[in-house]
């Protein structure tokens, strides 16, 4: 003889609070659902027993952090002052850095009558999954102030681009090399 105990609503489990990436699914498929023994299930899946859910969502952080407070209610069908309530909270966290892609090389000639030049650095393309981004640059000995170089001599320079975004997530560096040339006959 085989018997089948019906689980009852003491064995349930809501699912954990959990941080995901902030792109990432918000549907309990990903962030959890109710258990039985390790075993999620659905409403009306199993048993008798009923789920429902409702969320709140705040509003993103500056950097587009988020929090959702979901509300879970459990009620067995067969026992009706059996309820389950509790509330998860989900963390949407921007933690992945921009993806920077600098261009290979870039040509500038010198300003007329000079052998030097003011330039305007080319602009990487810049991903980012959440935030707004920034991007800095550098050229050894030289200062870069808003994206701008004042009397670059004649040469060959290697820019190095870093990208970042408002949860400060920093992406890897690239280069580009850019050539000052002076193409004035004398």
């Amino acid at each position: 003889t085989v018997f089948v105990r019906r689980p009852n609503i003491s064995m349930l489990q809501l699912p954990p609070n959990i941080t995901i990436n902030c792109n990432a699914s918000t549907d309990p498929a990903n962030t959890g659902w109710p258990t039985i023994n390790g075993l999620p299930f659905g409403s009306d899946d199993i048993c008798n027993f009923h789920v429902d859910t409702s969320s709140i969502i705040t509003p993103p952080s500056a950097c587009g952090n988020r929090t959702i407070l979901r509300q879970w209610t459990v009620s067995d069908n067969c026992i009706i002052a059996d309820v389950l309530t509790g509330t998860q909270v989900i963390i949407l966290k921007d933690t992945t850095p921009p993806v920077i892609a600098c261009t290979d090389s870039v040509f500038y000639q010198t300003d007329p009558g000079f052998c030097n030049a003011d330039i305007v650095l080319d602009i990487p393309v810049v991903t980012d999954n959440c935030s707004q981004t920034y991007i800095s640059a550098t050229i050894p000995g030289y200062a870069v102030v808003n994206n701008m170089v004042q009397n670059l001599p004649k040469g060959m320079y290697t820019v190095t681009y870093v990208a970042g975004d408002s949860c400060n997530n920093v992406s890897a560096a690239c280069t580009s090399k850019i050539f000052v040339f002076d193409n004035e006959s004398p």
